[in-house]
């Protein structure tokens, strides 16, 4: 679902860039981790991962007082400018990395060959980290990320396997649920289906990839899960919320 503007009754069902941050912040927070580091792409993405950063950091009563940036072509130099505030004593409980599939490959060897893993300092990550071998980098290994938990994912591509023989696109999960949530408000007495007291009900829907529910504002937020990167495939340490009720405020 896509919204063009405001009133109109289109809602986004998709992963919205910076919304899964508060999760990872108040996890690392709730693990004594108070004062980071902050290693972020010079993308659209890294802007607004940062700015969420941020305000759920100041939120928490944290702190983040080393900051460093990249593009294609510093990404040695904003490195070398983490790892020298570590070794020159600056304390740093955790390294914030909103860092995807693109970047994570070529950073995490110039990662660990500045000393700086998550063996040593907590890595933190955002929903970027979700794809296929993120373990493969021994440096990331380790660090947490906010993500759906794989179970749901993992059973609904089973069953897709079994009925059309192939694996399902990673897309394929919310053109699922939102056909679902439509059928299921279907049910509703005529007039009552699709308003919006209904679309936007506080309890919200629960769908391929965990919670989720629509915001008045036409957005989304969703309940998710804490993985650890692990070298075969990652772990949950923090199960994602069985209602809004127990959720992360986004």
């Amino acid at each position: 679902m896509r919204r063009e503007g405001r009133g109109n009754g289109v809602y986004l069902l998709s992963f919205l860039a910076g919304r899964d941050v508060p999760r990872i912040v108040s996890f690392a927070m709730s693990r004594g981790k108070r004062n980071f580091a902050v290693l972020v792409p010079q993308t659209a993405y890294g802007r607004i991962a940062e700015a969420a950063f941020a305000k759920a950091v100041a939120s928490g009563g944290g702190s983040a007082p080393v900051r460093a940036s990249f593009g294609g072509s510093n990404m040695d130099a904003a490195v070398k400018q983490v790892a020298s505030a570590v070794q020159a004593g600056q304390r740093i409980d955790a390294l914030f990395l909103p860092a995807g599939q693109e970047e994570l490959p070529r950073l995490a060897p110039q990662l660990a060959a500045a000393g700086l893993t998550s063996a040593k300092v907590q890595f933190i990550g955002t929903g970027q980290w979700d794809y296929p071998n993120v373990g493969s980098q021994q440096a990331l290994v380790g660090g947490w990320y906010p993500a759906p938990d794989p179970k749901g994912w993992n059973s609904f591509a089973a069953r897709y396997a079994k009925t059309f023989g192939g694996t399902p696109p990673r897309i394929a999960s919310l053109g699922y649920d939102a056909m679902s949530l439509a059928v299921s408000l279907s049910q509703n007495p005529p007039g009552q289906r699709y308003s919006f007291s209904q679309l936007t009900r506080p309890s919200g829907f629960a769908g391929v990839d965990g919670l989720v529910r629509l915001l008045p504002d036409g957005t989304s937020e969703r309940g998710l899960a804490i993985l650890e990167v692990r070298p075969g495939s990652p772990s949950v340490i923090s199960p994602a919320p069985r209602s809004f009720n127990t959720a992360s405020s986004y």
